[in-house]
């Protein structure tokens, strides 16, 4: 544990000085989140051959699934085009 906490505030310190609590970690409208969403799905897709994967995964094969990423993609985009928020 005192490892992760150590690498979590190393990170923090390097690349987010501007956010010392730690909130790029849940951050939902941020670009690590799209980042995410984008990299989860691409991964299953790569892995798809594995018959594994299909088992685990069934929903990932319907056309619901894929409605709702391209929504929640579209969403994010609207988000990440809008300006930064200010501190005041």
């Amino acid at each position: 544990m005192k490892i992760l906490v150590g690498l979590t505030l190393s990170y923090d310190s390097i690349y987010f000085e501007s956010e010392p609590d730690g909130d790029w970690l849940t951050d939902r409208e941020g670009n690590l989140y799209t980042l995410r969403m984008i990299h989860y799905t691409a991964w299953i897709a790569r892995r798809w051959i594995d018959p594994a994967f299909p088992r685990a995964f069934p929903w990932f094969a319907e056309n619901k699934y894929w409605e709702e990423h391209v929504l929640a993609l579209r969403e994010q985009a609207a988000v990440l085009s809008e300006p930064p928020l200010e501190v005041v």
